[in-house]
């Protein structure tokens, strides 16, 4: 999944926290953490507009 950097730390965290709690299982929360991409924002293209 996309996301902005800011949501990608804090997607982050919160997977390593639910492992760390004992909510989600080692295995699952790699899945999580895998499937994780930051999508930059394009500032030339908003330039252009």
């Amino acid at each position: 999944m996309k996301l902005p950097r800011k949501q990608a730390v804090v997607l982050r965290d919160a997977i390593a926290q639910w492992k760390q709690d004992g909510v989600i299982q080692e295995a699952q929360a790699t899945t999580l953490a895998a499937t994780i991409e930051v999508q930059y924002f394009d500032w030339r293209k908003l330039a252009k507009h």
